[in-house]
């Protein structure tokens, strides 16, 4: 009973000490000797790991750009410059015929704006049942006998050219150019202007001057 008692307490002093099982379960009369202990096997080296050269990563540069524009700053209590506006050119007098769809008023040349003579193959009448002739002929009587009195003539902006061109109005404030194309006695100058688009499809719808050969 004693002898068995000394080797539990011998196994427990050995287990606190970290001594081998076989060394906790011998006799307390045996001598307890370190050095004669089993060794304990060592494992074999492990190999060298190898040496794996990481390149230097590149730092993340801030791109240097230019410095941004000043700011702008807005007046808003001026109010915005209002663009010049040349005047209207007037002329004004007696006025005679010129060549083809023309006047002539103080010395000055002036085309009708907006208006050109029919093609030389048209044929016109100026009222019904009379006798067709040319177009260009049937034009400058109808615009002849529309010249009594003082006629006024505008000079419409933004045109090129030197021969500048007129919107002329008769004694009666007619429009001369929008008469001849009403009538079907000239064609509206679509290259100018859609001024005489209009006029220029009734006189088609009721047939009036070229309109009754084309």
């Amino acid at each position: 009973m004693r002898s068995t008692f000394v080797l539990a307490a011998g196994a427990a002093l050995a287990l606190s000490l970290g001594l081998p099982a076989a060394l906790a379960r011998a006799p307390l009369s045996a001598p307890l000797l370190l050095a004669d202990a089993a060794p304990q096997p060592v494992g074999e080296a492990l190999p060298q790991l190898p040496t794996v050269e990481v390149p230097p990563r590149p730092a993340h540069t801030v791109p240097n750009y230019d410095p941004p524009p000043a700011p702008v700053t807005f007046d808003h209590s001026a109010p915005p410059p209002v663009p010049v506006q040349r005047p209207t050119e007037v002329i004004s007098g007696a006025a005679r015929l010129g060549d083809a769809l023309s006047l002539t008023i103080g010395g000055r040349h002036l085309p009708l704006f907006g208006v050109r003579l029919p093609a030389k193959g048209d044929r016109c009448s100026a009222r019904k049942g009379d006798s067709a002739r040319a177009c260009s002929a049937q034009t400058r009587k109808a615009l002849a006998a529309r010249l009594a009195g003082t006629i006024h003539c505008r000079l419409p902006p933004r045109q090129r050219g030197h021969r500048a061109a007129a919107i002329c109005l008769d004694s009666r404030g007619v429009d001369l150019g929008g008469f001849l194309v009403g009538e079907g006695l000239a064609l509206a100058d679509r290259t100018v202007s859609d001024d005489y688009v209009g006029a220029e499809g009734v006189a088609r719808s009721l047939r009036r001057g070229l309109w009754r050969y084309r």
